[in-house]
């Protein structure tokens, strides 16, 4: 189709344009030099432009309508041959209305232009049919024909069969028996019962007490006393004797104040009382060092025990020693009074 317009009694292109062709449809472009002028491909200037076809729709050229909707259909169903096609440089627009398309499927090359009056168009694609499956139809159940009861066979009753008549026996007479006499019973003594002694009651025996089981005392555990360690003493060191010079004068004690023998003689004090068994065997070494003058004396392990269990310190004061048994003992008594 090369060209396609309305022509009203005025001669103007006013007017709705339908076509529903039978098979493809082509909308041409415009020849350059076709005889006699104006505008080329499906117009009209007041009115709706309705193009359906059959198969496939291209348009190459104008489909235009200045007031009215446009709508291009390409087949009434699904198929694949129904196509709508647009050229580079074909137009479909509405200046004034809208634009809708229809086909199976649809290409537009660049250059093509396809707008209503909003600037944009409507497309549908017409999609295959799917086939509703046929139900699968259920078999009814053949119904279990109910057997005919069996009647029962009435049996046939027998008939009885009649007995022969007996014939009656004649009775025999029976002989009247003799009555027995009964003798009268004696009747036995009935024997007065003797009364039975009544049965001594029997004590009921006291049954003894069992005593209540006293629980054992659980004896509390002594302990064994941790016997405390006894300090071993240490022995007090014996000093050794200091030999005694011989006296150079008659009292060493004036020549020597600080000899051993003038600090045995030194006066009593508050820390070592008066011993008179010390003072004695002191007089009798005194005197034995004036007459003698050669060697100490040395006197007898027995006799001087208590001098040698009493040391004596520097500073004169005596170390108290506390013995028991022979050391306390008093010394044999080697001087007179």
């Amino acid at each position: 189709m090369t060209k396609a317009q309305q022509l009203s009694v005025g001669g103007d292109n006013n007017g709705a344009i339908t076509i529903d062709n039978n098979g493809a449809m082509l909308i041409a472009a415009t020849p350059w030099a076709l005889p006699g002028g104006g505008l080329y491909g499906v117009i009209t200037n007041t009115g709706d432009i309705t193009l359906q076809t059959q198969g496939g729709l291209k348009v190459d050229g104008l489909v235009h309508s200045y007031s009215g909707d446009i709508s291009l259909a390409a087949g009434d169903s699904y198929d694949p041959g129904n196509t709508m096609a647009f050229r580079g440089g074909s137009n479909v627009t509405s200046t004034g209305g809208s634009v809708t398309m229809t086909a199976s499927s649809f290409a537009l090359e660049a250059g093509s232009n396809v707008a209503g009056s909003n600037h944009s168009y409507t497309q549908i694609t017409q999609m295959p049919v799917t086939p509703t499956p046929t139900p699968t139809p259920t078999p009814e159940p053949t119904p279990t024909p109910t057997p005919e009861p069996t009647p029962t066979p009435i049996p046939t009753p027998e008939p009885t069969p009649t007995p022969p008549p007996t014939p009656e026996p004649t009775p025999i007479p029976v002989p009247t028996p003799t009555p027995i006499p009964i003798p009268t019973p004696t009747p036995t003594p009935t024997p007065t019962p003797a009364p039975e002694p009544a049965p001594a009651p029997t004590p009921l025996p006291t049954p003894t007490p069992t005593p209540a089981p006293q629980p054992t005392p659980t004896p509390t555990p002594v302990p064994t006393p941790t016997p405390a360690p006894v300090p071993t003493p240490t022995p007090a060191p014996t000093p050794a004797p200091t030999p005694i010079p011989p006296p150079v004068s008659a009292d060493i004690c004036i020549v020597a104040p600080n000899s051993a023998l003038c600090q045995v003689l030194s006066p009593p004090t508050a820390s070592e009382p008066v011993k008179p068994v010390l003072l004695a065997s002191n007089e009798v070494i005194k005197t034995v060092s004036h007459g003698t003058a050669a060697s100490p004396v040395v006197a007898d392990d027995k006799t001087d025990e208590p001098l040698s269990s009493e040391p004596k310190s520097q500073s004169g004061s005596p170390t108290t020693t506390e013995k028991t048994g022979k050391e306390n003992a008093l010394p044999k008594k080697t001087y007179c009074n």
